[in-house]
């Protein structure tokens, strides 16, 4: 009873009023808040998107095209390829926080532009710079497939790509995003016996055992592998494959991660004497590995421009990590060359 304390009774029970407002507008907001995606296949300019894909959204200006059934090499869906978003500025994508894999996908399908140089125009997601890009360059010619792929970290709830035109319009065909994949190990050691002699020549029957150990490969998706973007981005940058399709050969962006991992448990026991003999020795395997490729075709002992015919194949040479071939640093090697 609360007659003695008539205030403090109806201030309790305001109180408990408050506290049922809050929960309620809690609840309510709860079940009103927008679920934000994880990820996205854009067929852009696309308004009946290719099969597994959907269709065009979050672009900032720029027009489309339709090439109709064009036949498009390098890639098992060449569909998405047909249609293209360009004179664009922008996409900007809700997307949940946390680290993704952004695929970029284009392919030169335009009647006036064939030949290098011809369509060149700079990309940044999350302000990644994936640099200069010239499909013509990047493949060897039209119909195409060219893909580039950079991990970023997302922390605003929102996924940012800038296009910014050096010669011509940018375009876009496509744009995949998923969860990054972060690999982790786990190590499994197996010892394989052997015997060791003893100083009055005995085969002891005390085993040492040399252990092996096998990695296995889990992946978690959307695990953050670091604190914020611009850690992100020092850790993860330059995640960006120079060239995924090339000659028309199909290619696909593949990351992969080993562990590798040593022990040398000691297995003892008891030792019981045996006969005398020698021990007979284990031949270890050797591994033949395989010799990089050599570029320095007239054999004067340096990778220059004058070790190749044409730009296709300084191309695979700076690939191999010849950046003195790319002397302005836009991706297309010995420019004085012939494609």
């Amino acid at each position: 009873m609360c007659r003695p304390q008539v205030t403090w009774c109806a201030m309790r029970g305001l109180l408990l009023v408050i506290a049922m407002l809050v929960l309620a507008s809690g609840a309510a907001w709860a079940q009103n808040s927008p679920v934000l995606p994880t990820g996205y296949r854009i067929d852009c300019a696309a308004t009946t998107p290719a099969p597994g894909w959907q269709a065009d959204t979050g672009f900032v200006g720029g027009n489309t095209v339709n090439r109709g059934p064009v036949v498009i090499t390098g890639t098992d869906e060449p569909a998405i390829y047909r249609t293209e978003r360009w004179g664009l500025t922008a996409y900007q994508l809700p997307l949940a926080n946390g680290a993704y894999t952004v695929r970029l996908h284009w392919a030169e399908t335009s009647p006036t532009i064939d030949r290098v140089g011809e369509r060149r125009f700079r990309v940044a997601v999350e302000g990644a710079d994936l640099g200069p890009i010239d499909v013509i360059a990047a493949t060897g010619g039209q119909y195409r497939a060219l893909v580039r792929s950079v991990t970023i970290e997302v922390v605003d709830q929102q996924l940012d790509i800038t296009f910014t035109p050096l010669v011509e319009n940018p375009m876009i065909n496509a744009i995949e995003v998923v969860p990054f994949e972060s690999p982790t190990s786990t190590a499994t050691p197996s010892g394989t016996p052997s015997p060791t002699a003893t100083a009055s020549g005995e085969s002891s029957a005390t085993p040492t055992a040399t252990a092996t150990t096998t990695a296995s490969t889990t992946a978690t998706a959307g695990a953050s592998p670091c604190s914020d973007a611009a850690a992100c981005r020092q850790a993860y940058m330059p995640v960006v494959l120079r060239d995924e399709s090339v000659q028309g050969l199909s290619a696909t962006a593949t990351a992969s991660a080993t562990a590798t991992a040593s022990a040398s448990p000691t297995i003892v026991e008891t030792p019981t004497p045996t006969r005398t003999s020698a021990p007979t020795p284990t031949a270890t395997p050797t591994r033949t590995q395989q010799a990089p490729p050599n570029f320095d075709n007239n054999g004067d002992g340096r990778v220059t421009c004058a070790d190749f015919d044409n730009r296709r194949e300084a191309l695979e040479a700076l690939n191999a990590g010849y950046d003195n071939l790319d002397g302005d640093g836009d991706g297309i090697p010995c420019e004085s060359l012939p494609p």
